[in-house]
């Protein structure tokens, strides 16, 4: 209860300039705040608002922030800066908890004016989680209801976005591929040569050969360690590096860092190696379900292709039948009609045979009516002739019976 109206009047504070100077100037204050962050539920959401508020502050607002939290890390035993603030994210009761805690999250990462400290930033957000979770909460929204949620998610996306554009454009002016060890070596070499600093290279060359970085832990650690070093170079820029309190590097802090990812770097060099795997596993996976898709769309053709010709045999098979029956029924008709014509013949032979007689009785009766006018004809032209005898008189008629 203490805590918790105590974290209440510092809202209040908060409300004016005055008080916000207070509270971010006040020895150890901001530190304590983020130690709330350990605290009871309504306690922690509150301190995150608050540390919301001084981290968006110009003058060292964000640093001070970071620095609570990188005390934060010594005080509780952190591996990583930053753990608890995820894992808080992680467990949060509802979606209106999440919301200031990605807000403040938003504010750490984005709040910087160098594209190389905001990359740094998120990259250890990043190591610990925060993009698979986010994904996790993004594919989780109920809209409208979490549009809060929705656009500090969006405003995370886009911002890491623009930096990684940024930081592949700082390039663009090479021309040559700076992934490309040898391209990149020989750039440089004539860079340096250009300005003179060719020992001084030769020099940084001849420590990084002695460090033997593949050989022990030990030697894996401080490579990774000159690479941060070059890194906090790179990222303070023109600026005086510890020459200012906005500019103190935090040596034992580095140290942990480059310890951490010493003990990851196997871990590391395997996963990318099982993503090469993955990524020409994927590959062939695409390049079978390519030809799966061809082979169905052949299936595919061949099946209508089929489903066509069996219609077309369906309609000839119809046709045929149609056809036969036809045949079927001419074939009958054919039948009788020869029937017809063979009885119709056989009346013929009939009629022909009964002409045949009828003409050879005509020419029989002509030939007896030729012979009959020829003797017809001899008799008139002949004398009379003579009469005929007498008859003879009938025999007397036998006596009776005695």
């Amino acid at each position: 209860m203490l805590q918790e109206a105590t974290l209440d009047c510092i809202r209040v504070l908060m409300g004016n300039k005055v008080g916000l100077d207070g509270v971010m100037n006040a020895d150890g204050g901001v530190r304590k705040l983020a130690l709330c962050m350990d605290s009871f539920f309504p306690e922690r959401t509150r301190a995150a608002e608050l540390l919301t508020v001084l981290c968006l502050q110009d003058h060292g607002g964000h640093r001070r922030v970071t620095d609570a939290f990188t005390h934060y890390k010594a005080r509780k035993k952190e591996q990583r800066r930053f753990e608890t603030l995820v894992k808080l994210l992680r467990l949060s009761p509802n979606n209106e908890v999440r919301t200031t805690y990605l807000s403040l999250i938003n504010a750490l990462i984005n709040k910087p004016n160098d594209v190389d400290l905001r990359d740094a930033i998120r990259g250890e957000f990043r190591r610990i989680g925060l993009d698979d979770l986010l994904k996790a909460l993004r594919e989780s929204l109920e809209l409208p209801r979490d549009r809060d949620l929705e656009i500090q998610l969006d405003v995370y996306d886009e911002e890491a976005e623009g930096d990684d554009k940024d930081l592949r454009d700082r390039y663009a002016e090479f021309n040559f591929n700076v992934d490309n060890l040898g391209e990149l070596f020989r750039a440089l070499s004539d860079k340096i040569q250009n300005a003179g600093l060719q020992s001084s290279f030769l020099a940084m060359l001849q420590h990084l050969l002695l460090l033997s970085p593949g050989d022990t832990e030990h030697g894996m650690r401080t490579f990774l360690l000159a690479c941060r070093m070059v890194r906090l170079i790179c990222i303070q820029k023109e600026e005086k590096i510890g020459t200012s309190e906005d500019n103190q590097v935090d040596f034992k802090e580095l140290l942990e860092t480059v310890d951490t990812e010493a003990k990851e770097a196997p871990l590391k060099r395997k996963t990318e190696e099982l993503e090469v795997d993955l990524t020409s596993a994927n590959k062939r996976v695409e390049t079978l379900e390519i030809d799966l898709a061809e082979r169905d769309k052949s299936l595919r053709q061949m099946d209508a292709e089929i489903a066509e010709l069996k219609a077309k045999l369906a309609k000839l098979s119809g046709d045929l039948g149609t056809a036969s029956a036809e045949l079927l029924s001419k074939s009958a008709a054919l039948q009788q009609t020869s029937s017809d014509l063979q009885a119709k013949n056989a009346m013929l032979e009939s009629t022909s045979a009964e002409l045949g007689r009828t003409k050879t009785d005509l020419e029989k009766s002509k030939s007896e009516l030729e012979a009959l006018e020829a003797m017809r004809a001899s008799a008139a032209s002949a004398p009379p002739p003579a009469p005929p005898p007498a008859p003879a008189a009938p025999p007397p008629p036998p006596p009776p019976p005695g």
